[in-house]
């Protein structure tokens, strides 16, 4: 019997690649920070490879979706078990870990801020205009006052727009509020990882209660330990009304978000079965991958590995800090953390250096114990001269 004879399927080169990417693809999404933009074909761990097989050190995770590693054993064992028992099923059905993940988050939530929830509110009805408020960021605060006193100043400020009716804010005749919400990130993600002094968020809350404003958290970025708290609001002393998440919820394996709010908001009197939908809403992929992730971050202990790990880094930031002018800033909460890249006056944002690092880290040339290696870094802050780093919540101490 004569042996079949599989024709050789040679892969494009990067070359061949960027050639079709050129002239196939939209240039509209984010992949050309770098020239020429950088392929990889292989991911471990805390590392990315390219088509030569040089290791990049990833310390941002496909910011922060991957807090747990490429491809992690026990999440992708997960994966695989959910495509053979149920891969799809039509969002208006029940299966299992779409349940079981709802309850998961909702008895977390209820054990830390006293308060039942589950999401049941139909959406889509927005206002037609939003406001902007300043948020403390205790590098670039005004000079004479310490952060906590930047703070107070922010506060104060959002609290005048309450003061008279002029401000079209607070309608003192009907005692109500324009706004019905208040959206914040704990740590300003794409910002630069700017954490804000702790007195922040408890004096916001009580102009936010004053007014019957809803607090309405965004933990897309530092929620699922980044920070080393489930949600990193839990590090500020107060309660919020509504959670907003997403990403690491399943290591990017599968695109899954979702909210918590307040049982009182989103009761099923108030709002009952079929108020939301959507095509994809609570596939079985992603609440597998999900129920995965929170059972698998309490069980390693991320909660106490995070924090040490977050502190080792940042004592080595702050390390280099003291031995170049050009580290303005470094700060840190657990495995969120950044440095501000300046000019040699130590303030001047210097966007041209940190892209120039950037190059430097995905040229892949760097040697490491006699073998080339890669960094990958990503950029953030107002003035895109900030580092933000986001490793993989497993990251060795070798490896920091």
């Amino acid at each position: 019997m004569n042996a079949q004879i599989k024709p050789l399927v040679l892969e494009p080169s990067d070359a061949e690649l960027l050639a079709d990417e050129a002239q196939y693809c939209s240039f509209g999404d984010t992949v050309h920070y770098v020239d020429p933009p950088k392929i990889f074909r292989g991911a471990e761990g805390s590392y990315l490879y390219d088509s030569a097989g040089v290791p990049f050190l990833d310390l941002q995770m496909w910011y922060s979706a991957v807090n747990f590693g490429y491809r992690n054993p026990r999440l992708n064992e997960v994966l695989k078990r959910q495509i053979d028992l149920l891969p799809q099923v039509a969002s208006q059905y029940l299966h299992p870990t779409k349940i079981q993940l709802a309850k998961e988050i909702a008895v977390d939530a209820e054990q830390k801020f006293g308060l039942k929830g589950r999401v049941r509110r139909r959406f889509g009805h927005f206002g037609d205009r939003a406001m902007f408020i300043p948020f403390p960021y205790p590098f670039r605060r005004p000079k004479g006052l310490t952060p906590e006193e930047y703070s107070d100043q922010c506060v104060r400020q959002f609290a005048r727009l309450f003061e008279t009716e002029y401000n079209g804010v607070w309608d003192p005749k009907v005692g109500q509020a324009e706004y019905a919400a208040f959206y914040v990130e704990p740590i300003q993600g794409t910002g630069g990882y700017v954490i804000p002094p702790m007195n922040f968020f408890r004096d916001l809350k009580k102009v936010l209660d004053q007014y019957g404003i809803l607090m309405v958290v965004d933990e897309i970025q530092m929620g699922f330990w980044r920070t080393g708290k489930l949600w990193s609001i839990e590090h500020f002393g107060v309660d919020p009304d509504i959670i907003v998440f997403g990403k690491a919820l399943t290591n990017g394996l599968n695109p899954l978000s979702g909210l918590w709010a307040r049982e009182e908001l989103i009761n099923p009197t108030i709002f009952p079965p079929g108020s939301t939908h959507s095509t994809f809403n609570s596939n079985p992929l992603g609440t597998a991958l999900g129920l995965e992730v929170l059972r698998m971050g309490h069980e390693l202990n991320y909660a106490k590995t995070v924090p040490e790990k977050g502190a080792y880094f940042l004592a080595g930031l702050r390390d280099l800090q003291k031995r170049h002018v050009e580290i303005g800033d470094v700060d840190g909460l657990g495995l969120a953390l950044r440095a501000e890249i300046c000019t040699d006056d130590g303030f001047s944002p210097n966007k041209a250096l940190l892209d120039r690092m950037v190059d430097i880290g995905l040229a892949g040339d760097l040697v490491h114990k006699g073998k080339p290696i890669g960094l990958v870094l990503d950029v953030g802050g107002w003035y895109k001269n900030v580092i933000t780093f986001a490793p993989s919540l497993d990251i060795s101490y070798e490896e920091i």
